[in-house]
């Protein structure tokens, strides 16, 4: 069969969808932003630009055990999160983020809540008030350990070589004081496994930074995320060192890290040779902040041979260059009219290895939004030159542009959103490399006819074209899509909730072969409790998938069922799940393959006496696939303890 057919394309319409998206930069963690007020007495505004299905802020005033939960609602084609600083009761925010999107719940930072995200307030009026001398007594010393013990206790199948006891585990120390409008802050966290990678140690530093702060001022060193603008230096986790002085008016930063992390406690403090990034940012706030400007420039060397994943690297040669970026951001009219935008000029060389030497090219982007009570638009325009590069950043895909927009109305039973996007690579024609476009629109609407019970339905068209439709690097190169979905979400009190979607296709090829396909797939899926002892998530997927020219149909099935058994309130639980897949191939042939995990669990805090959690749990691992005749279980008993 073709490789560019409809049936092909369709069996991986999502898999294209994504490859073909040309990515303007790579995406990495989703970065969470935080305005903050002028005055203790104002609001904090986070907020996500590219927004995930749902994300929570969990917050609390440094030295506080309890977290509070705030959701992120939908604003400007984003996620944000109000948090009136008056409320916080310190001068230190410690937050960190949950969030779920297609690959499922994440946290930020990702060891969460062990390692948390801190933010220094203003000081404001009330700071003045504090007597002097005054110590804090919530902060002081904190010392954590966690660890797993898992042995293996029965098994169908021994690979060879493989071990039968595992222990992991981390040890985390820290300290924090406050007296008066000082602030000092230190975290250690060492981390310990049992079967380390060849070459690494059983022992490695997982985090070490400490903080400093007085009034406005903050150092730190080590461990550290950095975040200024999308051409000079993204977020991302960096060591090193950085000062920061932050003023109603005023922002002035200026930091020495390393371009990637290294192994060991090299470059904790100030980054190794050849691979140190240098930079400083200045900005300076108008109209009491409403208006903001800010310059970046960044400098700086790269050997990702030194890095600690350097097999792993996404970049292969040394790099070298600098960039200057001017930032503008603004909120006015009662923050309904927002809009952001960003020049760049780089003069960079990709491969420090060659003969070709620093090249100067440019990148910028503009964009806005506006949002009132019923009815919100966005749109944001972005182009990439040839030869643009940072060593502030991983990756980037220079030689391109992007155009795109939405708007959304939203009244209380129904609402809609358009959206649309359009991206093209190569855009000057170099005969070097390839040219492409990528084209994506879609309509989607919700009505909400009774409480809780909510149909939706939505339409979508896609376009990607390249010169070259054999070229490897861009699967699907020339293809047209356009499809329709309808279902709705149906939530019956606390007990449940049910989903049901229905997504059709239509496919073609545009290259070699100009063929046309169809797919149709079926999603149920939902949530259900019986009282405090059970709670289900079952879901079932169908999807059928034809060619036309040949009248080859595949069809897939899947079926997943997840539940939890409280057999013993806050003590004994039995944790559950089971997956069966079946795909209908046109050959005549079916495999199928199912699994089934099971989780039995003794929670020992009750013996602990407050002074840590510990977890006795035995765990079992079926798996039975139509083309292995031997059909594999697992039995594992595990450990896991904090303290």
């Amino acid at each position: 069969m073709n490789a560019t057919s409809p049936l092909a394309i369709a069996r991986l319409v999502g898999l294209g969808s994504v490859l073909l998206r040309l990515p303007l930069a790579a995406q990495e963690v989703p970065a969470i932003q935080v305005r903050l007020p002028g005055d203790r007495g104002e609001t904090l505004r986070f907020r996500m630009e590219a927004a995930p299905e749902w994300a929570t802020l969990f917050y609390r005033a440094a030295g506080e055990e309890e977290f509070h939960g705030l959701r992120m609602e939908p604003k400007d084609g984003g996620l944000e999160a109000p948090l009136a600083a008056g409320d916080v009761g310190s001068r230190t925010l410690q937050y960190y983020l949950a969030y779920k999107d297609g690959g499922g719940v994440h946290y930020l930072p990702t060891l969460a809540p062990k390692e948390l995200l801190n933010l220094d307030l203003p000081a404001g009026p009330e700071g003045s008030k504090v007597a002097k001398g005054t110590v804090n007594p919530a902060k002081g010393f904190s010392f954590h350990v966690d660890g797993s013990l898992e042995q293996v206790v029965d098994r169908a199948i021994q690979g060879p070589g493989e071990n039968i006891f595992l222990a992991s585990g981390q040890i985390q120390l820290g300290y924090e004081g406050v007296w008066v409008e000082h602030h000092a802050n230190l975290e250690a966290r060492v981390v310990y496994t049992d079967q380390p990678t060849p070459g690494q140690s059983r022992w490695s530093v997982g985090e070490l930074k400490g903080q400093y702060g007085y009034r406005e001022h903050k150092i730190q060193a080590g461990d550290m995320a950095l975040q200024e603008s999308e051409f000079t230096i993204p977020n991302g986790g960096r060591r090193g060192f950085d000062y920061t002085y932050t003023s109603t008016t005023l922002y002035a930063h200026a930091f020495a890290v390393n371009s990637q992390r290294l192994p060991g406690f090299q470059g904790l403090i100030w980054p190794e040779g050849g691979v140190g990034v240098f930079g400083v940012a200045l900005g300076y706030g108008w109209l009491d902040g409403k208006l903001r400007t800010k310059f970046v420039f960044v400098t700086g060397k790269d050997d990702p041979s030194k890095a600690i994943n350097a097999g792993f690297s996404s970049f292969f040669t040394s790099r070298e260059g600098s960039v200057g970026a001017l930032v503008i951001d603004s909120s006015l009219l009662d923050n309904r009219l927002n809009f952001s935008g960003e020049y760049a000029r780089s003069r960079y060389d990709a491969d420090a290895q060659d003969a070709i030497g620093k090249v100067t090219d440019s990148a910028w982007r503009l964009g806005g939004t506006w949002t009132d009570s019923i009815f919100n638009a966005r749109a944001s325009y972005r182009v990439i030159g040839h030869d643009f590069g940072s060593v502030g950043i991983p990756i980037l895909a220079g030689d391109r542009w992007g155009l795109d927009g939405g708007l959304g109305v939203s009244f209380s039973r129904w609402g809609f959103n358009l959206n649309a996007v359009s991206e093209r690579n190569n855009p000057g024609g170099n005969p070097l490399e390839t040219k492409a476009k990528h084209d994506v629109q879609n309509l989607d609407a919700r009505w909400t006819g009774l409480p809780g019970l909510t149909f939706k339905t939505g339409f979508s068209h896609g376009e990607q074209e390249a010169e070259d439709p054999n070229n490897l690097q861009v699967p699907f190169a020339n293809s047209r899509r356009v499809g329709a979905f309808a279902g709705l979400d149906w939530a019956f009190g606390t007990s449940g909730a049910l989903t049901i979607q229905v997504q059709s296709d239509r496919l073609r090829s545009t290259g070699q072969v100009d063929t046309t396909g169809r797919s149709t797939t079926v999603t149920l899926g939902g949530a259900y409790a019986i009282g405090e002892r059970l709670r289900m998530s079952p879901s079932f997927t169908w999807s059928r998938i034809s060619d036309d020219a040949t009248q080859e149909e595949t069809r897939v099935t899947g079926v997943v069922l997840n539940g939890t058994l409280t057999l013993l309130a806050n003590t004994l639980t039995l944790t559950f799940n089971g997956a069966y897949n079946r795909t209908q191939l046109p050959s005549g042939t079916a495999p199928w393959s199912s699994t089934v995990d099971g989780v039995l669990q003794y929670a020992l805090d009750g013996h602990l006496g407050g002074r840590g959690r510990a977890v006795l749990a035995l765990k079992g691992r079926y798996i039975n696939r139509q083309d292995v005749p031997v059909h594999d279980h697992r039995l594992f008993l595990t450990l896991n303890f904090a303290f």
